[in-house]
């Protein structure tokens, strides 16, 4: 625990030099927002949230002003709440930011997730698309403005692309930025704020579709590492290891059947875990729908069911009743053999939603809003891959699942 303290005062001390003056702009850029810090359930990173406090308090105002846009006014209050029992890293809702308490006890050095949650909570976009834009302004707020030197924002664009990771869609914008169209992200920040963003944007300010702007932003890196210049790693998974996002959180619901169902029945297999409710009419029915042709490809590969099964957890238990799942998997041919949509008691599932990082809030029109995650989970109960509805592949997920299941229990 002193060790953990030394490192933590160190990194603190590191962290807030960078950019700005602790001493002299963090009581006045504190006035700007109110962070609150909840340790309630893990007091002893009480001194942990003191630092990420002061850190929010003092790049909040910097992060505003390069993301303002006319008229658009950002979230005066900001929560941080450090939880127990979640696993991941951390997750925002609005102006309230989830920290895994175990992500932050085993890395005690990672304030730059503060930074990137905390430019959510600034972006506040009214849509989550296209949510490789969103999280690359996010990192590219974290690594090329907050820890520019940070080794975490390299990565081999061979192995990796912006659609499957954050440190490669910042670096993709940033030179967009840099080659393509100068104040891009800026650009690309007014129409998510808008909410008219699309990848089209890209092309329409660019001149160029996105399929064909990556494969040169690629041969540019390349010609890079033959000049010597080639980042090293960097934490982004290649094409055939998926990381290990940390163990993934068990739970027990009842089934369409009115049976309980629990995570830790499906430990031996690949599991697909999503969250969508039946009188959904956003992302879910696409949701839902993918995920069937992802059902008929793993049927073709011989996996379906003995190798691999679907979780699909209701967001809306007190409409969604065994019998309404029902009458809405067979609407999207869910194959009930290996295919489960659970339910349970408002604060069953309210549980079970947070552990896994996600949230559900009422919008304006009355609707539920939340966030499209689709959660790969492997033989072993661990997390390795999460999947937006853009980026919920057949081919995709194929590939992942066959390398899951070959690995050996110690990966």
């Amino acid at each position: 625990m002193q060790r953990r303290n030394l490192i933590i005062a160190a990194v603190a001390a590191l962290i807030l030099g960078q950019g700005w003056s602790a001493s002299a702009d963090a009581p006045k850029a504190a006035s700007l927002v109110s962070v609150i810090v909840d340790v309630s359930e893990v007091p002893d990173l009480k001194e942990w949230g003191e630092k990420a406090k002061t850190l929010a308090e003092t790049w909040y105002p910097k992060i505003v002003d390069d993301l303002k846009t006319d008229g658009y006014i950002p979230p005066a209050k900001v929560t941080i709440a450090f939880k127990a029992k979640m696993d991941g890293v951390a997750g925002t809702s609005g102006d309230h930011i989830a920290v895994s308490a175990r992500w932050v006890r085993e890395h005690p050095d990672d304030f730059g997730m503060v930074i990137h949650e905390l430019t959510h909570v600034v972006q506040s976009y009214p849509k989550y698309r296209p949510s490789w834009v969103v999280e690359g302004i996010a990192d590219y707020i974290r690594y090329y403005r907050y820890e520019p030197e940070s080794p975490k924002r390299k990565f081999d664009p061979k192995h990796a692309n912006y659609r499957r990771g954050y440190q490669p869609a910042a670096a993709f914008l940033v030179w967009l930025d840099e080659t393509k169209r100068k104040g891009i992200i800026g650009e690309l920040n007014q129409a998510l704020r808008d909410g008219t963003c699309t990848e089209k944007t890209i092309e329409t300010l660019t001149g160029k579709p996105v399929n064909q702007l990556w494969p040169e932003f690629v041969e540019t890196r390349e010609k890079k590492a033959s000049s010597s210049e080639a980042p090293k790693g960097g934490g982004v998974r290649t094409s055939s290891i998926l990381g290990n996002i940390g163990q993934a959180p068990d739970f027990s619901l009842t089934d369409s059947s009115g049976r309980p169902f629990a995570l830790t029945s499906l430990r031996g297999k690949a599991a697909l875990v999503s969250f969508v409710f039946t009188t959904c009419n956003g992302s879910c029915p696409a949701t839902t729908h993918n995920l069937y042709r992802v059902q008929e490809t793993l049927k073709g590969a011989r996996l379906w069911g003995e190798k691999v099964e679907f979780v699909s957890i209701s967001l809306d238990p007190a409409r969604d009743t065994p019998e309404v799942l029902t009458n809405y998997a067979g609407f999207y041919k869910a194959d009930p053999a290996a295919w489960h949509f659970l339910t349970g008691t408002p604060s069953e599932v309210a549980k079970v939603v947070s552990a896994w990082g996600m949230w559900a809030k009422p919008s304006p029109s009355g609707a539920l809003d939340h966030p499209s995650r689709i959660f790969l989970v492997d033989p072993q109960g661990r997390e390795r891959e999460i999947y937006s509805l853009e980026y919920l592949k057949p081919e995709m997920v194929l590939q992942d699942v066959k390398t899951v299941l070959a690995e050996g229990p110690s990966t």
